[in-house]
């Protein structure tokens, strides 16, 4: 996603770095921040920002952001940047600092825009179903239960707003997977034929 700064000095880029189905490549999902010339578009600088596991922070409830860290045993080059993927960004009503969903990781990163820089990557947390209730049932009828399961919020698209001098954020909470259980069984299946 791309993202006018609202005085047009910047223009902001969630640069997701989706692997490929069989894992064969996974860019790392980086942030980029791109200082618009004015008298020229070749004046513009872009400065392009990736994640680092010291960036991470858990949730109110103790939950790290989601990884895919078994992918180690089957990616010789695999690293934390490559497994976090920045899919859409927003920036605050001060204009000062950018949030970035990565939906695959359930967390929401807050950039430091004139300093260019992470300050942090969240973790969302679980939602508790028995307390906020959902239908899991495809019938074509609602019917909202408590039901006694966890649920990741896996942000989608977002937007700030102010409320008495607070910034919020408001996530579109999608669900959407990586197709783990069907990648990571060719890996594995690769996997056991190497070692066979």
């Amino acid at each position: 996603m791309v993202t006018f700064f609202p005085n047009g000095k910047y223009v902001l880029s969630a640069n997701e770095g989706e692997p490929v189905e069989k894992y064969e490549s996974d860019p790392a999902g980086s942030v980029s921040i791109i200082e618009v010339g004015y008298s020229s578009p070749a004046d513009s600088v872009c400065t392009t920002l990736t994640f680092s596991e010291s960036d991470s922070e858990k949730s109110k409830d103790g939950v790290p952001v989601r990884t895919h860290d078994y992918l180690g045993n089957f990616e010789t080059d695999y690293s934390f940047d490559k497994d976090i993927e920045s899919e859409y960004i927003a920036v605050d009503g001060t204009s000062q600092y950018a949030y970035v969903s990565s939906q695959e990781n359930h967390a929401v990163a807050k950039i430091d825009i004139e300093r260019k820089k992470i300050l942090t990557l969240k973790s969302l947390g679980y939602k508790d179903y028995s307390q906020c209730g959902v239908d899991f049932v495809e019938d074509g009828k609602i019917n909202i239960v408590s039901e006694p399961y966890y649920g990741l919020y896996m942000p989608d698209s977002l937007t700030t707003f102010e409320v008495d001098g607070k910034t919020y954020i408001a996530t579109a909470n999608e669900g959407d997977d990586r197709g783990e259980t069907s990648n990571l069984s060719i890996r594995i299946s690769e996997f056991l034929r190497t070692i066979a």
